[in-house]
């Protein structure tokens, strides 16, 4: 059948005002019946509210047990256990308020549809996911600093070279538990000596976990999932934060294999990061190596209207195009 999820799940609030008490709004339709006891929990990283009994307002209020959610402050999480003969059902949403005078407070910052923001069921078990639609609040999430410092190996090829790649970054929000970083490196081939006579097409031997040196790199496992067909790192963090201000650095030792073209741009647009558990969208490192001077271009590019050969072709026309 299909899979339990939570079909609508949603937050607002007015005013949206960072680290301010606000009207917080909910709106969750699951895709499955919640009944007497089962519970909807909310993962609302960076809100703040020093009661722990939280009263509820809005049409739903009275489907949740005493009109109340529990919120644990220091796990940041929201609880709605259904009561006595309630029934939450899939085919309209509850809507429930938390009311400005409840002093809940919003976080300092959040990004479009922010995924450190999450729900899930138990009782009636949906896995935790992000809120399907979360409002921008406050100055954007960003990568405030990074870098892919490369050092090439000459010693192993005067055009295509392997090399040691240092990746590093700072960001201006925090980063949770068990997120997943993703580390976009276009142009680089990992070429273990096994496959290295193998046409490149081929992702066997070359997609696989590498291991991560370096003083961070116990922080993802000392290990990522690298993606020959994509080029891109997959990162998972440790269950601990990386906080917003931390300087993080790895690298990929020269053993990893990895080869550089023999061509690039300096801050290489093909370089980006993206963190969507932290609500960071994909951006471009903003400095990476220029290991040689030639820079990536087309050798030769034409465009023939019909035939190479043919007669000249006049506006109006509807020729074959052969690029």
């Amino acid at each position: 059948g299909e899979q339990k999820t939570f079909t609508r799940s949603q937050i607002s609030f007015e005013p949206a005002e960072p680290r301010l008490p606000a009207n917080v709004t909910f709106t969750i339709q699951p895709s499955i019946f919640f009944y007497e006891g089962d519970q909807i929990v909310l993962h609302l990283y960076g809100f703040v509210c020093q009661s722990t009994f939280i009263p509820l307002i809005g049409p739903g209020a009275s489907k949740i047990e005493s009109n109340a959610a529990i919120w644990y402050g220091d796990e940041y999480m929201l609880v709605l256990t259904v009561g006595k003969n309630q029934l939450v059902d899939n085919a309209s949403p509850l809507i429930i308020m938390i009311g400005l005078d409840q002093n809940f407070r919003l976080p300092g910052l959040l990004s479009k549809n922010d995924g450190t923001l999450r729900i899930e069921g138990r009782g009636a078990l949906i896995e935790e996911a992000p809120l399907r639609k979360v409002p921008a609040m406050g100055d954007p999430k960003l990568v405030i600093s990074s870098r892919v410092d490369i050092e090439p190996v000459w010693s192993t090829s005067a055009v295509t070279p392997y090399a040691r790649i240092v990746i590093s970054f700072i960001l201006n929000s925090d980063v949770l538990p068990n997120s997943v970083l993703s580390i976009k490196l276009g142009g680089i081939l990992r070429n273990p000596p096994n496959v290295a006579s193998t046409p490149i097409g081929f992702s066997a031997g070359r997609s696989g976990n590498v291991v991560l040196s370096g003083k961070n790199a116990p922080l993802f496992f000392n290990t990522g999932y690298w993606n020959h067909d994509t080029c891109v790192l997959t990162l998972r963090v440790k269950p601990e934060y990386i906080y917003a201000g931390e300087y993080t650095r790895f690298f990929l030792e020269r053993d990893m294999y990895f080869q550089l073209p023999p061509a690039a741009y300096s801050a290489d647009p093909a370089f980006r990061i993206a963190i969507p558990g932290a609500g960071i969208a994909e951006e471009k490192f903003l400095y990476s190596t220029k290991w040689v001077d030639q820079e990536k271009m087309f050798d030769e590019t034409e465009l023939f209207y019909g035939d190479p050969d043919s007669v000249v072709w006049y506006p109006g026309d509807v020729p074959d195009l052969s690029f």
